[in-house]
């Protein structure tokens, strides 16, 4: 595959999402039936790390919204429009002491600056495959790492990898690093 043909690969691959992601808005949360066991695994996580959260890939905010729900202030990041605008007019039927631990931002979760750390970052439900590079995927974790308090915990669902040529998945080595309190995974790290 050329330079050019990549370029307009990518460029109707992002149209393509823009497009999904504009059209099914309003319908995200019925895809979302069934996520109970992972709701009680990162409430369970931000029990034990505490506030402030970031979540990567907030979608309509679910998690968020529910976390904050049981008293932690929760940031979520989203690169969808119209998925936020969703999530923000959820807040509009929140008891305002949940509203006032909840932030939504539009951004990248491959590129991200926000000036603070974070006790507990979580990318849930397969989102960080949306990163189908592994320029993409790094970005994102070096991302992390920066946003990540010292005594923070990073958690995710999915693998790392990326698709190569032929349209497969391919796996990357990957070194996980252990919380020795515990023996929770605290952060994968690619060997970058």
């Amino acid at each position: 595959m050329g330079v050019e043909e990549s370029l307009v690969c990518d460029w109707e691959r992002r149209w393509w999402f823009s497009v999904a992601y504009r059209e099914s808005a309003k319908f995200y949360d019925l895809f979302a039936k069934g996520k109970e066991e992972e709701l009680e695994f990162y409430l369970k996580m931000a029990r034990e790390a505490g506030s402030p959260a970031l979540e990567l890939g907030v979608g309509t905010g679910l998690f968020a919204i529910s976390l904050a729900g049981e008293g932690f202030e929760v940031v979520g990041i989203d690169n969808s429009p119209d998925i936020l605008k969703v999530a923000r007019e959820k807040l509009r039927r929140l008891p305002r002491p949940v509203v006032n631990k909840l932030s939504f931002l539009q951004g990248d979760m491959a590129s991200f600056q926000l000036n603070r750390k974070f006790r507990l970052i979580y990318i849930p439900s397969g989102t960080f495959q949306y990163m189908d590079t592994k320029a993409k995927q790094e970005s994102c974790l070096r991302c992390v790492r920066d946003h990540l308090h010292p005594e923070g915990r990073f958690v995710f669902d999915g693998w790392v990898g990326e698709v190569d040529s032929s349209g497969a998945w391919r796996r990357f080595d990957t070194k996980q690093l252990l919380d020795r309190r515990d023996g929770v995974p605290n952060v994968w790290r690619l060997n970058i």
